[in-house]
């Protein structure tokens, strides 16, 4: 504020008052952005950490599960046309190698665990920048120049060479980090908080007169106003970048894993346990196949099990589906109720390898 060096006048006072509010009203929109910020940090890091216990559980069975599939998928091919398998088992391997290859065996999409090629710009991107870069806002190009003009004042004043000695040279140094970091995400908030932080509104007028004054207090009035104004802006921002998050279906995913946990039930640990299953069922047939392709004879428990979709009117497909269930679960599952065809199939000693 104004040092007092004159006598006060009726209009110096209601000056003063309105940018007391204004000053109030300011602090309000900080305190009410950084809240939200906070919010929409908290999301991000759940949805980050679900990310990664998802990636270290799941991923790798993925992919060794595809891998398996693809094995499989050739020694079905090569038993096809080999000379020593009867009509009957090449028939076996058909159906076998047809419900292999479609597109969702065991829920689990076609390619799923293989590897994307990335170009070089996603490598070098941030987890977040990954995962919510689609649910930035947009900010129009009138509030870029508005934030810039903060930004270069800001830059003016505390770059490392405007500093008197090594002390405050570091100091400077330490602000510039923070000045750049918030002008590189376009956080007005940052920025306006740091020139608060470091900044002083006292002024010895050169010529203390009413005008003067007026000129200075009217001059803050507009400055505050028009941070305020970007401030809300930020806001609304914010607010609809958290909205939206939690609308999509990483919103969806973190918002049920939280419902199943209250119930008791880990929906990636299930998950964990029937990938680990159906790698247990797809070797136990690669190793089956290969013994059909060495021996000319198909494994005792493998005869079972053939003989089971033959007299029980169940396809291989069918049962596929019973070794795992749909890895996105439907909204209406519960965790009690049985899933439909879960049962482990009985295992014999000739299964065991």
């Amino acid at each position: 504020m104004i040092r007092n060096l004159i006598m006060k006048t009726p209009i110096i006072t209601q000056k003063e008052q309105e940018l007391g509010a204004l000053n109030k009203e300011h602090k309000k929109c900080i305190r009410a952005l950084n809240k939200e910020k906070s919010v929409l940090a908290e999301l991000k890091e759940k949805i980050v950490g679900l990310q990664k216990d998802t990636s270290k559980n799941l991923f790798h069975r993925m992919e060794r599960l595809n891998d398996l599939k693809k094995e499989l998928s050739e020694l079905l091919k090569e038993g096809q046309k080999s000379k020593f398998i009867n009509k009957s088992d090449k028939k076996q391997m058909k159906e076998m190698l047809r419900d292999i290859e479609q597109e969702d065996l065991f829920g689990i999409p076609k390619g799923f665990g293989e590897r994307p090629d990335l170009d070089d710009d996603f490598n070098n991107k941030s987890p977040h920048e990954i995962l919510f870069g689609a649910f930035k806002v947009e900010i129009n190009e009138q509030e870029k120049q508005n934030i810039r003009k903060i930004f270069i004042n800001l830059a003016t004043r505390f770059h490392p060479d405007k500093a008197v000695n090594s002390i405050e040279a570091d100091r400077f140094h330490s602000i510039m980090q923070r000045i750049n970091l918030a002008y590189k995400r376009l956080d007005i908030g940052e920025l306006l908080e740091i020139e608060t932080s470091y900044g002083s509104r006292d002024i010895l007028l050169s010529q203390p007169d009413e005008r003067g004054i007026l000129d200075f207090l009217e001059e803050d009035i507009e400055r505050l106003k028009h941070e305020i104004h970007l401030l809300k802006q930020q806001l609304v921002r914010v607010k609809k970048e958290i909205c939206d998050i939690n609308k999509s279906e990483l919103g969806a995913m973190l918002k049920d894993l939280s419902k199943h946990s209250k119930k008791g039930f880990n929906p990636i640990g299930e998950m964990t346990e029937q990938l680990d299953f159906a790698y247990e069922e797809l070797s136990f047939m690669k190793d089956s196949i290969a013994q059909l392709l060495k021996k000319g004879t198909w494994p005792k428990a493998m005869l079972d099990k053939l003989e089971r979709y033959s007299t029980d009117d169940e396809s291989m497909e069918d049962f596929a589906d019973s070794l795992i269930v749909e890895m996105v679960y439907p909204k209406d599952y519960e965790p009690k109720k049985k899933i439909r065809n879960t049962r482990r199939p009985k295992t014999t000693q000739a299964s065991k390898y």
